[in-house]
């Protein structure tokens, strides 16, 4: 069974908002097209799929759970420092951190080197300065 899945509406004040949730709603339920409501989140704070939007004071951040695996990631590639990774786990770094860029644009720069990291055709790399 379909049904819509983490919604992230914005509106300017509160009658706007209000008319766009009721028509938002009316058209899903006239289509018959369940919400999965408890997903989905309305406010000048919402946090969504790891995002934090502060809508009142214009912040745009990752989710403090989000930062604590980020950390956790960086203090693991610290602990391999000298050692041979294996490229599936750069990989899957890259897919997190290239995540994570929507919050932190001027991160791209480290990620082409990541990139090309995480493609080697080797299943391991080596590298002595990596994270720093």
């Amino acid at each position: 069974e379909a049904y819509i899945d983490d919604v992230i509406m914005c509106g300017l004040g509160k009658a706007r908002t209000l008319a766009m949730l009721t028509l938002f709603y009316g058209i899903c339920n006239r289509w018959r097209i369940p919400v999965a409501e408890g997903k989905s989140s309305f406010g000048t704070e919402c946090e969504v799929i790891g995002y934090l939007f502060k809508l009142k004071s214009g912040v745009f951040s990752l989710t403090p759970n989000k930062l604590h695996l980020l950390r956790a990631w960086f203090r693991r590639l610290r602990g391999l420092r000298g050692r041979k990774v294996e490229t599936k786990e750069i990989a899957s770094l890259v897919g997190t951190l290239n995540w994570c860029r929507t919050a932190c644009p001027q991160s791209g720069r480290f990620l082409r080197r990541m990139f090309g990291l995480a493609n080697s055709k080797r299943r391991s790399v080596y590298q002595r300065k990596w994270t720093q």
